[in-house]
């Protein structure tokens, strides 16, 4: 489970900044919304972010995606000219850091870094009478090389450990690279887990992205199936059944006649193995696999729509943007309600009806999901206290004097119950609006 994410010296974000996912003890309702993760700590099930155009919106879930990137690749970037805020002083770190969950166990793990260099990197068990260090590693600026300090734990009375950890330091550990990059060979099972959190967790989605999940063989799985389905006439689109198509890579080019040669000799050359990709063409949207065999495998999702006792078959990409959307989230609101995933999207709204999305998240927000959901949006008609608590709803505003971003939620104004949240939103009553001049005052006929 998501806790905490705070991020400093990055994009929009020029001061230490949190985003949390803890309930505020004064609000007791939708009880509901609240994960336990353990005798003392509870977290929200779900947040909405709101802002102006600029604000900091999608650099907050830009932030985080970075920072899975970094993790799971195991490196820092090698130039942080884009990543830092443009305000900072030069040579200023950017730092991130997260506090999860797991198996009811928390951690904190975080980083701090420039170019080609990881200033500093740590983790710890938190959450009992005292805070464990797993591991804390500095850059030396005399040595020009990391540090480590491992936890009583792992060391031990072992001196085999010990001169890993010299041997780490010296001869392995790279000053660009992660400690969590050299879990197998730490074997420090905490490591791994961290390490794991990040990959196989946390799922951040753009308005751009594309889940290639909607093409693997989940829609062979008759109960995922029919949940899809069920999902999708509920939100009457007109689909009453969908079909998930595979075929052989060279098959396909073959039998549809579309010059797709040399886009699929790109695919060919840079696919791993049992690594997945999604192609948009003029008719179709395909998902490529390639197989342990070395074999490419087309899938292709179609709908069928029934008139008068007719069933007609459309292409995935015949359908609506909006329709096309909601496959994209199917699998999402899947994964929620059978894992302890942290989904995060950027604009939940794009191509979707106000009314289609205040369903959906309505529906997200009411079932017994063992995840968690963030989301940014525009879409006002969100701001409903029966959908979300106060501490639920986010906003970001950019202070206009040192171009930075904050947060803060609606339960910091305290609303009463009565209020029209929507309402009290639109006339600026929270700020992260835009503020815009008078009209007259633009002078446009000039």
């Amino acid at each position: 489970m998501l806790i905490r994410f705070n991020f400093g010296n990055i994009f929009s974000f020029l001061e230490e900044t949190e985003f949390n996912m803890l309930p505020a003890k004064s609000l007791k309702n939708h009880s509901d919304h609240l994960h336990k993760v353990n005798s003392c700590v509870n977290v929200l099930k779900g947040s909405v972010i709101y802002g102006a155009n600029g604000a900091g919106k999608s650099n907050m879930i830009k932030a985080a995606d970075l920072f899975r990137r970094i993790v799971v690749d195991g490196r820092v970037p090698n130039d942080i000219r884009y990543i830092r805020n443009k305000f900072s002083e030069p040579g200023t770190p950017v730092s991130q850091s997260v506090e999860f969950s797991i198996d009811g166990k928390i951690y904190s793990y975080g980083l701090s870094y420039t170019s080609r260099i990881c200033m500093e990197e740590w983790l710890y068990e938190t959450g009992v009478e005292k805070d464990e260090m797993v591991f804390e590693r500095t850059y030396s600026e005399s040595k020009k090389r990391p540090v480590l300090k491992m936890g009583n734990r792992f060391l031990g009375k072992d001196e085999k450990k010990t001169m890993l950890v010299s041997l780490l330091e010296e001869n392995i550990l790279k000053n660009d690279e992660l400690l969590l990059l050299h879990a197998d060979i730490v074997k420090e099972p905490r490591l791994s887990k961290a390490r794991s959190w990040f990959k196989d967790k946390l799922m951040i989605f753009f308005p751009s992205t594309r889940s290639s999940s909607i093409f693997d063989t989940q829609y062979s799985d008759l109960k995922f199936k029919q949940f899809s389905e069920r999902l999708l006439q509920g939100f009457d689109v007109g689909i009453h059944d969908v079909e998930l198509h595979e075929d052989d890579l060279d098959k396909f080019v073959s039998a549809t006649g579309m010059p797709l040669d040399k886009m699929f000799e790109d695919i060919k050359k840079n696919l791993a193995e049992e690594k997945q990709d999604v192609i948009e063409t003029k008719y179709f949207t395909i998902g490529v696999t390639k197989e342990k065999d070395d074999r490419y495998i087309i899938r292709r999702i179609t709908t069928n729509h029934v008139v008068d006792g007719n069933t007609v078959c459309f292409e995935l990409k015949e359908e609506s943007d909006g329709t096309q959307r909601l496959f994209d989230f199917a699998p999402v609101l899947y994964d929620l309600m059978q894992t302890d995933k942290i989904i995060i999207v950027d604009e939940i709204d794009r191509s979707i009806h106000a009314n289609l999305l205040k369903m959906f998240v309505e529906k997200v927000m009411s079932l017994p999901i063992k995840g968690q959901i963030v989301f940014s949006s525009h879409e006002s008609g969100l701001l409903d206290c029966t959908i979300f608590r106060n501490d639920e709803i986010w906003f970001v505003e950019k202070d206009h004097e040192k171009q930075s971003s904050r947060f803060y939620t609606l339960n910091d104004f305290k609303p009463r119950t009565d209020l029209d949240i929507e309402k009290g939103y639109l006339r600026g009553r929270f700020g992260a609006i835009p503020f815009l001049s008078h009209l007259e005052d633009l002078r446009w006929e000039d």
